[in-house]
């Protein structure tokens, strides 16, 4: 199968994640985009949404042991997600993204039951939320709200316990040149 994620990029976000101890996905993902070598856009971000997530839930779990395991796993599918999904096949990388982490925390088949119930109503109002957008693309914002829908969705289906911080204003438009600026919800004039 192919990967579309660069090494530098997945040994960043992979060794971010198992030094991390915290709760809070969002704040991870937030320090890992913020890093100076990361890039505007680019299917990494498939990867670092699935990560935090794991990242959070293994701290949150006590599955230290497992934690790098399971990022390789999480790894694997995510690098399999093709860049510029949400043009080409009408989903959210990061939605996918979303689901190949609660499907691995589940242990979830496509002969599961409630299992499968679960991991479709979390991708589900994930993608909803980004249905909310028009385009271009912007892989911050998709990660950001991918990262935080699920939290929510899963302290509530799952009985997680993650932090769950407000959404932030962009910090990242003046980096973006397709970005959408006062047609998007995170951005503010006063950056600029």
């Amino acid at each position: 199968m192919k990967n579309y994620i660069p090494e530098k990029y997945a040994r960043l976000i992979t060794e971010y994640c198992l030094e991390s101890s915290s709760l809070n996905p969002l704040g991870l993902a937030y320090d890992i985009m913020k890093h100076e070598e990361m890039r505007m856009h680019g299917p990494e971000h498939h990867y670092l949404t699935a990560a935090v997530v794991i990242t959070a839930y293994c701290n949150e779990k006590d599955l230290g042991a497992e934690k790098g395991e399971m990022l390789g796993k999480i790894l694997y599918r995510t690098g399999a997600i093709p860049p510029g999904t949400c043009g080409f096949y009408g989903v959210c990388g990061a939605v996918l993204a979303v689901g190949a982490t609660v499907s691995l925390i589940l242990e979830a088949t496509p002969f599961s039951k409630n299992e499968l119930k679960v991991l479709n109503t979390i991708t589900a109002k994930c993608q909803q939320e980004m249905a909310r957008f028009e385009g271009p693309r912007c892989c911050k914002r998709a990660t950001l709200l991918n990262v935080y829908t699920a939290a929510k969705c899963m302290n509530s289906m799952l009985e997680t316990a993650f932090i769950i911080e407000k959404l932030r204003v962009c910090e990242f438009s003046q980096s973006n040149e397709t970005c959408g600026m006062g047609e998007c919800q995170f951005y503010t004039r006063e950056q600029n």
